[in-house]
Protein backbone atom coordinates (compact mmCIF):
# COMPACT_ATOMS: atom_id res chain seq x y z
CA UNK A 1 0.00 0.00 0.00
CA UNK A 2 2.52 2.22 1.11
CA UNK A 3 4.90 1.74 -2.61
CA UNK A 4 1.80 2.19 -4.67
CA UNK A 5 0.93 5.75 -2.47
CA UNK A 6 4.51 6.44 -3.32
CA UNK A 7 4.05 5.56 -7.45
CA UNK A 8 1.27 7.40 -7.37
CA UNK A 9 3.13 10.65 -5.69
CA UNK A 10 5.72 10.17 -8.48
CA UNK A 11 3.05 9.68 -11.46
CA UNK A 12 1.33 12.96 -10.26
CA UNK A 13 4.65 14.91 -10.17
CA UNK A 14 5.52 13.73 -13.46
CA UNK A 15 2.21 14.58 -15.11
CA UNK A 16 2.55 18.35 -13.32
CA UNK A 17 6.08 18.77 -14.44
CA UNK A 18 4.84 18.25 -18.10
CA UNK A 19 2.10 19.84 -17.85
CA UNK A 20 3.68 22.69 -19.29
CA UNK A 21 6.05 21.26 -21.82
CA UNK A 22 3.83 18.57 -23.07
CA UNK A 23 5.27 15.32 -24.89
CA UNK A 24 3.19 14.18 -27.68
CA UNK A 25 1.54 11.09 -27.01
CA UNK A 26 3.10 8.72 -28.70
CA UNK A 27 6.65 9.84 -27.44
CA UNK A 28 8.17 8.35 -24.48
CA UNK A 29 8.78 10.11 -21.60
CA UNK A 30 12.97 10.22 -21.14
CA UNK A 31 13.81 10.60 -17.37
CA UNK A 32 17.19 10.82 -16.47
CA UNK A 33 18.21 8.78 -13.63
CA UNK A 34 21.88 9.05 -11.93
CA UNK A 35 24.23 6.76 -11.42
CA UNK A 36 23.35 5.33 -8.33
CA UNK A 37 19.75 5.43 -8.90
CA UNK A 38 18.60 4.83 -4.95
CA UNK A 39 16.04 8.07 -5.33
CA UNK A 40 14.49 6.21 -8.95
CA UNK A 41 13.37 3.01 -7.20
CA UNK A 42 10.40 4.32 -8.21
CA UNK A 43 9.97 5.23 -11.22
CA UNK A 44 12.23 2.58 -12.39
CA UNK A 45 10.06 -0.33 -10.47
CA UNK A 46 7.08 1.90 -12.27
CA UNK A 47 8.25 1.71 -15.66
CA UNK A 48 8.87 -2.45 -15.01
CA UNK A 49 5.64 -3.28 -13.61
CA UNK A 50 3.98 -0.85 -15.99
CA UNK A 51 2.16 1.49 -13.77
CA UNK A 52 3.29 4.48 -16.23
CA UNK A 53 2.03 2.56 -19.26
CA UNK A 54 -1.28 1.94 -17.73
CA UNK A 55 -1.83 5.73 -17.36
CA UNK A 56 -0.99 6.03 -21.18
CA UNK A 57 2.58 7.38 -20.23
CA UNK A 58 5.36 5.76 -21.77
CA UNK A 59 8.52 6.22 -19.49
CA UNK A 60 12.64 5.80 -20.99
CA UNK A 61 14.61 5.99 -17.95
CA UNK A 62 17.84 7.46 -19.12
CA UNK A 63 21.04 6.71 -16.88
CA UNK A 64 23.62 9.35 -16.75
CA UNK A 65 26.79 9.46 -14.78
CA UNK A 66 26.67 12.44 -12.53
CA UNK A 67 24.29 14.75 -11.17
CA UNK A 68 25.43 17.85 -12.77
CA UNK A 69 25.40 16.11 -16.24
CA UNK A 70 22.01 14.94 -15.46
CA UNK A 71 20.79 18.27 -15.00
CA UNK A 72 22.56 19.87 -18.40
CA UNK A 73 21.11 17.24 -20.11
CA UNK A 74 17.53 18.40 -18.81
CA UNK A 75 18.49 22.06 -19.31
CA UNK A 76 19.93 20.86 -23.01
CA UNK A 77 16.53 19.29 -23.60
CA UNK A 78 17.73 15.87 -24.13
CA UNK A 79 15.73 14.51 -21.21
CA UNK A 80 12.21 15.58 -20.29
CA UNK A 81 12.45 15.07 -16.51
CA UNK A 82 15.25 14.20 -13.78
CA UNK A 83 14.74 11.82 -10.73
CA UNK A 84 17.54 12.41 -8.76
CA UNK A 85 19.76 14.70 -5.82
CA UNK A 86 19.70 18.66 -5.97
CA UNK A 87 23.30 18.21 -6.24
CA UNK A 88 23.19 19.89 -9.58
CA UNK A 89 19.03 21.28 -9.22
CA UNK A 90 20.72 23.89 -7.02
CA UNK A 91 24.01 25.15 -8.87
CA UNK A 92 22.35 25.17 -12.09
CA UNK A 93 19.56 27.62 -10.21
CA UNK A 94 21.99 29.69 -8.98
CA UNK A 95 23.59 30.21 -12.45
CA UNK A 96 20.03 30.95 -14.04
CA UNK A 97 18.84 27.93 -15.18
CA UNK A 98 15.09 27.71 -15.72
CA UNK A 99 14.24 24.16 -14.08
CA UNK A 100 12.35 23.60 -10.73
CA UNK A 101 11.79 21.17 -7.99
CA UNK A 102 8.63 19.42 -8.31
CA UNK A 103 8.75 17.17 -5.15
CA UNK A 104 10.65 14.46 -3.29
CA UNK A 105 8.77 11.38 -1.69
CA UNK A 106 12.21 11.87 1.01
CA UNK A 107 11.55 14.14 4.03
CA UNK A 108 14.66 13.27 5.23
CA UNK A 109 18.32 11.55 4.19
CA UNK A 110 17.37 7.97 4.69
CA UNK A 111 20.92 6.92 5.22
CA UNK A 112 23.05 6.20 8.80
CA UNK A 113 26.77 6.83 9.38
CA UNK A 114 28.37 3.97 11.21
CA UNK A 115 31.73 4.30 13.08
CA UNK A 116 34.55 2.37 14.56
CA UNK A 117 33.99 2.29 18.56
CA UNK A 118 36.93 4.68 19.19
CA UNK A 119 35.29 7.69 16.98
CA UNK A 120 32.98 9.82 19.09
CA UNK A 121 33.38 13.26 17.31
CA UNK A 122 32.63 14.13 13.88
CA UNK A 123 34.76 17.42 13.66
Amino acid sequence: MKIASLLGSVLAALVVAFAARSVPAQEAMRVAIPLFPTVAFPVLVGADKGFFQKEGLTIEPIRINSAPTTYQALISGDVHAVVGAPTGLLPSNLQGADIVSVGSWDNLVPYVWVTREKITDHS
